[in-house]
C-alpha cells in the first residue's frame, strides 16, 4: 500500500553513475497496469483491494493485539501463583 521508486536505468558516464527511475506506484498499481496479469486476475485484485481499508486493517490488528497480550498476562499470572 506504500507508493515506492523503482530504478529504471542506470547508465555509467565517466566517473559518475546516471540513475533513472519509474514514478512511485504502489504494488497493486504495478501489477494494474503490467501486461502480465489477465483480465479476470486484475478484477479479483480489484474486488480483494476494495476490500481493503488501512484503517480497519489498523483496527483490527490493534483488537488482535490486546487479546494476545492480555492471554499472555493471564498465563504469567498463573504461572506467578504456581510458584
Amino acid at each position: 500500500m506504500t507508493p515506492c521508486i523503482k530504478l529504471v536505468d542506470k547508465v555509467r558516464i565517466e566517473s559518475n553513475i546516471k540513475k533513472k527511475y519509474d514514478k512511485a506506484q504502489t504494488p497493486y498499481q504495478r501489477l494494474m497496469t503490467s501486461s502480465d496479469l489477465t483480465l479476470e486476475q486484475k478484477k479479483t485484485l480489484q474486488d480483494k483491494f476494495i476490500t481493503l481499508d488501512p484503517f480497519d486493517l489498523q483496527k483490527t490488528i490493534q483488537k488482535k493485539l490486546k487479546l494476545l497480550f492480555k492471554l499472555v498476562n493471564v498465563q504469567n499470572t498463573k504461572q506467578r501463583k504456581a510458584i
